[in-house]
């Protein structure tokens, strides 16, 4: 073993700092992120800082992370500090460089992409722990993100020396005054806003629906504009996280379409309640494999 000089107090983590998170940043397996196959990723319930899961992944060079899409509702608990727990491994194949890890969000509905927050670095943060990393949301943005529609995304870039032991990730979201009491916000149950759209969730039910079945193969769909075939005449399910503006369907002769298991016509935007903040969409089996939709 040996010494290094400090210039901070230790502390494990953020333990000392009061992080509000969000379920959609706080690295659940039942959140997952978008990540490179690279990055071997794994959900582990230990070591893990918060929640009931962390993040594990490989020590493979670089590698570009997106969080969950955040909705308007959810970004009212920003703050201009956003922390995320690293833990870094040990033995390190080169002691004088370990990498360093970027940070960005991204809510193309609000003008804002891929906008930089900062990069950090990883070498002299303490092993086989967590450390708290920190970014500053600058006061122009945390206003954007306070008044956004939604369809946000956070972003990590990690680069590290490839090694054989993998880094965690945990812990990520907002950092509010250590006397502050936050209530974690939860899915308006009245109709709202959605993000990038001014349609509406009905009052029809969606309760007892529950994915099952093909629904777990979901093609997770595009939050921008994007066009779709089908590409076969049994079942397709299609996810999304915001209701659009508007949809069409072609060549759909013979089949039927549902939203979170409640039959809904082409076109129409009036859709029931979200499920977890997704909309699970159905086409039935249908004569044409090459039926297709489309939506904006």
């Amino acid at each position: 073993s040996h010494l290094q000089y400090r210039t901070v107090q230790h502390v494990v983590g953020s333990r000392h700092l009061n992080v509000v998170v969000l379920a959609k940043l706080g690295f659940e397996n039942t959140d997952p992120w978008l990540v490179p196959a690279s990055a071997n990723t794994s959900y582990v319930a230990d070591p893990r800082e918060e929640g009931n899961t962390a993040m594990k992944v490989s020590a493979n060079g670089f590698m570009h992370f997106q969080s969950p899409e955040l909705r308007a509702f959810e970004l009212s608990v920003a703050t201009s500090s956003v922390n995320v727990d690293v833990y870094v491994p040990d033995p390190q194949p080169n002691q004088w460089w370990i990498g360093n890890l970027g940070a960005y969000v991204d809510c193309p509905y609000d003008g804002i992409y891929n906008q930089f927050l900062g990069q950090k670095d990883l070498t002299h943060l303490f092993r086989k722990e967590y450390n708290a990393v920190g970014f500053t949301i600058s006061a122009d943005l945390l206003d954007k993100l306070k008044r956004s529609i939604g369809g946000c995304r956070f972003a990590l870039d990690l680069n590290v020396t490839n090694g054989p032991a993998p880094f965690l990730l945990d812990k990520m979201g907002f950092v509010h005054a250590n006397d502050e009491v936050i209530v974690i916000p939860t899915e308006p149950t009245s109709s709202s806003s959605n993000s990038g759209s001014s349609s509406s969730a009905s009052s029809s039910s969606s309760a007892g629906f529950a994915c099952s079945g093909m629904c777990l193969d979901a093609v997770v769909a595009s939050t921008q504009y994007a066009s779709y075939t089908l590409g076969t005449t049994s079942e397709k399910w299609y996810v999304m996280t915001r209701i659009p503006a508007g949809w069409q369907a072609s060549e759909s002769a013979g089949r039927t379409i549902s939203v979170n298991g409640v039959t809904v016509a082409t076109g129409q935007t009036t859709w029931p309640a979200a499920i977890n903040g997704n909309w699970y969409v159905r086409f039935s089996p249908g004569t044409h494999s090459w039926a297709s939709w489309s939506w904006w």
